[in-house]
């Protein structure tokens, strides 16, 4: 994980800004400074929220990937894909709300989006994609489907879960390119910076 404070203090601390200066520089330096300190606020929130969604999604990816759908008690079967179908929808909610960040979260955004041939699939055993990619499960519908064609249920939601924890893996494998570094911010005039240009949140 990023270390935003550690990196913040060695700037701050940096003898650079004990050089005596004009006060036309002065507030150059201390609007810098305020920029700095809001980028790295940002980047902070954004790998705290990553970093929980992440592992509570690829945790619950690892419980239905390991779920035996003939066995198992089907209320339970049921909790078990609700909970997970929850957590996929609240990571792509966040993924649409940051995607502007950087190309590499466009990206990721891309890759957990479902396709429109998937939701016709799942609609058989009761589980609906709205517009925007969120998941909403029909009780009966599904419990239904688990008793009269268990290998199907098994087969598309062992399969996503699966697909998921591939992706999560990989996506926090990945994760310190997820958020630009600040020498790429920087590289573009840290003095153009506003707030709210480095983290979208625009409903």
């Amino acid at each position: 994980m990023k270390q935003p404070l550690n990196k913040l203090s060695q700037i701050l601390s940096s003898k650079t800004y004990e050089i005596h200066s004009s006060p036309a520089k002065k507030a150059e330096r201390d609007e810098a400074l305020r920029k700095i300190k809001e980028y790295f606020a940002a980047s902070d929130d954004f790998y705290t929220k990553f970093y929980t969604l992440a592992n509570l999604l690829k945790l619950s990816a690892k419980k239905v990937k390991n779920t035996d759908f003939q066995v198992e008690d089907p209320f339970d079967t049921l909790m078990t894909v609700v909970s997970f179908l929850n957590i996929y929808s609240h990571m792509l909610l966040f993924l649409q709300d940051k995607s502007t960040i950087s190309p590499a979260l466009a990206n990721l955004l891309l890759s957990f989006s479902i396709q429109k041939y998937q939701n016709t699939a799942f609609s058989f055993i009761g589980i609906h994609i709205t517009k925007s990619g969120l998941f909403s499960i029909d009780k009966d519908p599904f419990l239904t489907a688990l008793t009269i064609n268990n290998e199907m249920v098994k087969k598309l939601i062992s399969g996503l879960a699966n697909k998921t924890y591939i992706k999560v893996n990989a996506a926090l494998t990945d994760s310190l390119n997820l958020f630009p570094s600040l020498p790429a911010v920087t590289k573009f005039n840290l003095n153009s910076i506003t707030p709210g240009s480095i983290v979208n949140t625009s409903t």
